[in-house]
């Protein structure tokens, strides 16, 4: 009989994870079980979670009812398409909905979401628009998400795009969507994974979404068809770190043991460092902005330094977020000092977290350091 875990410190870790409802019932079962009154609050906290699944894949029916009857094709990424490869789908925690339409129909769908009642949020990213209602997130996607300027993120574009022609459909306690088929599912996962490492840090939910599609996925389907897939647009190497971790820490068999010999136990060891310092989307991490300090162009040879990297990435957001400074550059130097007065502001005000500058340049040391390892978005040149 093993010792009986701290529940406390388990539970508070799986819940910062997103992992609580995934886990808890097999851990209960695999060791001394918890006292009365604390087991009958992991059990409503599992049943939260279930219910709170039932309301966002409601949500989600309505949604995509609407986009049908307007004839706006539309496939769902994340949440309940990476559930569906779980044993127990309904036990993978939902947070939102994330929906994917062609940029030609974006506004078509964004005034059908706001006239049944979806009000638009603060949420800032340059691949999709943020909506509440109901404490229901939704979030309306003109692109699954961005990629650096590279040849491996052009590649990924271009595989992007065949997103929405290329689906399949998909079923959790009865409720169907839209989801992207195998191929297209693993790059997605993975690069919402990078976008995430790079930003916030990953959490151990986003790794179990990557154990539970391989561990469904055909041996021959991923050597054949997924792999080339992402060797071409450069993560490959990422996919195969990832699928090694998974084997060291989540029991996951690796039947092709020739396609890991090149990644050592210490890499798989840092990521896991990574994905624990952070938790889930980064709840437990600090000073995630590091991303402003990660020259995540950068694919191969030397980086600029951090100062550089940080003027640029500062002039960028700058420049897709104030429209005016490309048409007036002599503006550009008043709103890249206004940012950091506006973000100091919100901070005050609690919109936005207050990070301390040395913690962000300290994670961004380390990310910097796995993201280089990852070769993220690297693709090989063949020779003529």
């Amino acid at each position: 009989m093993p010792d009986a875990p701290n529940w406390d410190d388990f539970s508070a870790l799986a819940k910062v994870q997103g992992i609580f409802p995934v886990i808890i019932d097999t851990a209960v079962k695999n060791a001394p079980m918890p006292d009365r009154e604390r087991l009958a609050s992991f059990k409503r906290t599992a049943f939260s979670a279930a219910m709170n699944n039932e309301k966002l894949l409601s949500a989600q029916d309505e949604v995509i009812r609407w986009f049908d009857e307007a004839g706006i094709s539309s496939v769902i990424l994340k949440g309940t398409s990476a559930s569906v490869y779980y044993p127990q789908p309904e036990t993978r925690p939902l947070g939102d909905i994330d929906i994917l339409v062609s940029p030609e129909d974006v506004q078509k769908a964004a005034e059908i979401i706001e006239n049944n009642g979806y009000q638009k949020t603060e949420i800032e990213h340059g691949f999709h628009i943020g909506y509440r209602k109901n404490k229901i997130v939704l979030e309306l996607h003109y692109a699954p998400t961005d990629v650096p300027n590279s040849k491996g993120g052009m590649a990924a574009n271009a595989i992007m795009d065949g997103y929405l022609t290329n689906t399949q459909t998909k079923q959790i306690l009865g409720h169907e969507f839209p989801a992207l088929s195998e191929q297209n599912q693993a790059l997605c996962l993975l690069m919402h994974m990078e976008r995430h490492l790079l930003t916030g840090g990953i959490g151990l939910r986003q790794l179990c979404d990557w154990a539970a599609f391989i561990s469904k996925t055909n041996d021959a389907v991923f050597e054949n068809e997924i792999l080339p897939l992402l060797s071409a647009c450069g993560m490959a190497k990422f996919a195969r770190i990832s699928m090694k971790t998974c084997a060291m820490y989540l029991g996951i068999p690796l039947n092709h043991p020739e396609l890991y010999r090149d990644i050592s136990d210490e890499i798989c060891e840092r990521f896991m460092e990574s994905i624990f310092a952070s938790g889930n989307l980064g709840k437990a991490a600090e000073g995630n902005m590091q991303s402003f300090f990660i020259d995540r162009e950068a694919t191969g040879g030397e980086t600029k330094g951090k100062l550089a990297t940080l003027i640029g990435k500062v002039s960028a957001y700058t420049r897709s977020r104030y429209p005016v400074t490309e048409k007036h550059p002599i503006l550009l130097p008043f709103f890249m000092a206004y940012l950091p007065l506006r973000y100091k502001i919100r901070s005050f005000r609690g919109l936005r977290p207050k990070n301390k500058v040395s913690e962000i340049l300290s994670n961004a040391k380390e990310n910097d350091l796995l993201f280089r390892e990852l070769q993220l978005y690297e693709v090989k040149q063949t020779k003529k």
